[in-house]
């Protein structure tokens, strides 16, 4: 009976082979969660930074190409201190250039979308120029969090 046992071949793992992978991959995963969280925060922010960036370009484009005084004779002057919603909503059927002509409805998803009325204008300049700011769990920028917000023209 005792030569049976001993010409048998032992299959699987042992108990202590086991505790030592699961060890391993413990350890590997308490090192790499925390990376790839925040690897993950810094692209969800770049992506705020690139639609500041459209939106403070799409403003320098239009305030550049409009002069104070458009071709009807009115003013569509448009500040810093402007919303989005405001700033998009404007349309000009008199063929000057517009942020609205210059920017995608759906390309600003991560400032709140168009429909945002409290990130303004001076709030993606601000963050285009390296100000500091913070993101909602929904990945939207929190305007209160841009700091060095300039309201001027």
């Amino acid at each position: 009976m005792r030569n049976l046992i001993k010409n048998k071949k032992k299959k699987g793992f042992t108990l202590i082979e086991m505790v030592a992978v699961v060890a391993i991959i413990g350890i590997l995963a308490a090192i790499l969660v925390p990376k790839i969280t925040g690897y993950i925060n810094e692209a969800k922010k770049t992506a705020v930074i690139d639609q500041a960036r459209k939106v403070a370009q799409a403003y320098e484009t239009a305030k550049m190409k409009n002069t104070l005084e458009l071709k009807n004779g009115t003013t569509n002057e448009i500040s810093q201190s402007t919303s989005l919603y405001d700033a998009l909503k404007k349309g000009d059927a008199n063929g000057n250039t517009t942020m609205k002509s210059l920017i995608a409805d759906d390309a600003l998803t991560n400032l709140g979308g168009i429909t945002n009325k409290k990130v303004t204008i001076g709030h993606c300049v601000a963050i285009v120029s390296g100000s500091d700011f913070e993101i909602d769990k929904d990945q939207v920028l929190k305007p209160n969090s841009v700091s060095n917000v300039a309201t001027g023209k």
